[in-house]
């Protein structure tokens, strides 16, 4: 009888048991990361196609440890994903922002809960919008200089960009817009 039951009790778990493959690929020119991934968790495939161009870290002005950074993504798959986290080992903290406007006052939100990224969407971090705020910054990053910034995707998982240091980058009329949503 116990064998019976124990039997059944592993036929339970094996019908309960969560598997998950995946297939990766990322390929980056320097000025373009793509990432595109398969992912088969349980017979159910999920493809993420991600694209992201237009990356740099602003140099931290006046000797200061605070500073930015900017990248354009772009969903070009048929699955959503969500931007979740990010790190860099040249500075102490790294988090998400966005640049509120309330009452004529200009402020910064932390996005803690990341973004949202929906299937053939654009999210833009760029000046005076959504940015990737970096405090603490370590060392001193100059014009010409390179920051390895790890941006986390629930489903594409961590992506490296090796974001050159810029004075003055990306200036644009597009800055903090997910192209086709409402923010």
């Amino acid at each position: 009888m116990k064998r019976i039951v124990l039997l059944a009790a592993a036929l339970l778990l094996a019908g309960c048991h969560y598997s998950e493959t995946a297939s990766e690929k990322i390929t980056s020119d320097g000025a373009v990361t793509h990432v595109s991934k398969s992912v088969d968790a349980n017979g159910a495939t999920s493809t993420i196609d991600l694209e992201l161009a237009r990356f740099a870290m602003r140099t931290p002005p006046g000797g200061q440890t605070t500073t930015a950074a900017y990248v354009t993504v772009t969903n070009k798959g048929p699955s959503a994903d969500r931007l979740v986290s990010v790190s860099c080992t040249c500075a102490q903290s790294a988090m998400f922002h966005t640049t509120t406007h309330t009452n004529g006052m200009v402020g910064m939100a932390d996005m803690a809960d990341g973004f949202a990224l929906p299937a053939g969407q654009t999210l833009v971090f760029a000046p005076g919008g959504n940015h990737i705020m970096l405090m603490g910054v370590t060392g001193t990053p100059k014009e010409g200089d390179f920051a390895d910034i790890v941006l986390t995707f629930a489903k594409a998982g961590p992506v490296t960009l090796h974001m050159p240091v810029r004075d003055a980058p990306l200036s644009d009329d597009s800055a903090g817009a997910v192209s086709g949503m409402k923010m």
